[in-house]
């Protein structure tokens, strides 16, 4: 014989209090205001009655289906995924009885007549993570606000509705310490150049400290569609091994940081005392010899406050969320005393 499914009104009539409570709680339906003691005596009886909550049924009486999808493109580097954001996300909507699609698109199914629409219903999905950064087809955004789908933009720069590390203050927070150091001759140097908003705002954070400490700046850059790995070793070779070389940088992330290690290292410059680098990444550098002191990128934090931000646009589609830039921590290298 099979055994009877235990329902909500089954949970309503233990508890001693009604479904519409009962869903309130089961739900964790923001905006409402239960007491803790009700809400536990509901939580009680649903473990005791052995109740597990229908999602068919849950999706026809509330409108939802409890998941939010993180959409990536299927083109090479246009969208990355670090762990430490995916935990933020994952961990974040699991707390609020949510849980996660992760989907990779080509720009066809991003833009196509009805495709954003279409893919949520497909994929019984009631908003989005957009985790896509560079070479972002120029129609999608306008459609994903003409289709009035709850968003949010992870790693990315727009009027509102976005969440993204604050590299700004973080490359004028690594410059000032430098500049503190006792540092005069600082550079800040990427390669390959990057059309990423993270690569201006870092040295734009560079120039301000550079500029507030009545010192010259000098942007190093070299695009990888104008040298080679090679040739980009040999100009810094004779860079770094002028009279007048920079005695610090800082370096756009973990490949400038590496290449300035090994420039230095050829230049019999691998002391902390004779070349200062500081980078930023998901974890303090620590192949090149000695540590590097990092600008840690804050993934977990980025993800926890993008599902806020979706939640906030499920309850209100048409409420436009300010642009949030989460500050980074910092780690101490063999090359800076760095404090938060």
């Amino acid at each position: 014989m099979t055994k009877q499914r235990i329902n909500s009104i089954d949970v309503a009539r233990k508890a001693g209090v009604s479904q519409t409570t009962v869903s309130m709680v089961l739900t964790n339906r923001q905006g409402v205001s239960i007491s803790p003691d009700t809400r536990e005596k509901v939580l009680a009886a649903a473990r005791e009655l052995g109740y597990r909550p229908n999602s068919s049924a849950r999706a026809i009486s509330t409108g939802r289906f409890g998941c939010a999808a993180i959409i990536l493109s299927t083109k090479a580097y246009t969208s990355n995924l670090p762990m430490g954001l995916l935990d933020g996300i994952h961990d974040t909507l699991a707390d609020n009885g949510m849980h996660l699609n992760i989907s990779r698109l080509p720009d066809e199914k991003l833009i196509g007549p009805d495709a954003l629409p279409k893919f949520l219903r497909e994929q019984f999905v009631d908003g989005l993570l957009i985790n896509y950064h560079y070479h972002i087809p120029e129609t999608f955004l306008e459609k994903v606000r003409e289709d009035r789908i709850p968003y949010v933009w992870i790693n990315h720069q727009l009027d509102a509705d976005c969440v993204y590390p604050d590299d700004f203050q973080a490359a004028r927070y690594l410059t000032e310490r430098f500049i503190t150091r006792g540092h005069r001759r600082i550079a800040y140097f990427v390669y390959p150049a990057s059309v990423h908003y993270s690569d201006a705002d870092r040295r734009a954070g560079y120039k301000r400290a550079m500029d507030a400490g009545g010192l010259r700046s000098e942007i190093i850059s070299y695009g990888a569609d104008e040298i080679s790995n090679a040739e980009c070793m040999a100009l810094l070779l004779g860079r770094f091994g002028a009279e007048d070389a920079p005695t610090a940088v800082v370096a756009y992330g973990p490949w400038p940081a590496r290449a300035l290690m090994q420039v230095a290292l050829r230049l019999g410059r691998g002391g902390p005392d004779d070349l200062d680098v500081a980078t930023f990444d998901d974890q303090v550098l620590e192949d090149c010899g000695r540590n590097i002191a990092t600008a840690i990128i804050p993934q977990y934090a980025i993800g926890v406050r993008a599902v806020e931000m979706l939640r906030q646009k499920l309850e209100a589609p048409e409420l436009l969320l300010a642009p949030q830039a989460i500050p980074y921590t910092f780690a101490d290298g063999e090359t800076s005393e760095i404090t938060a």
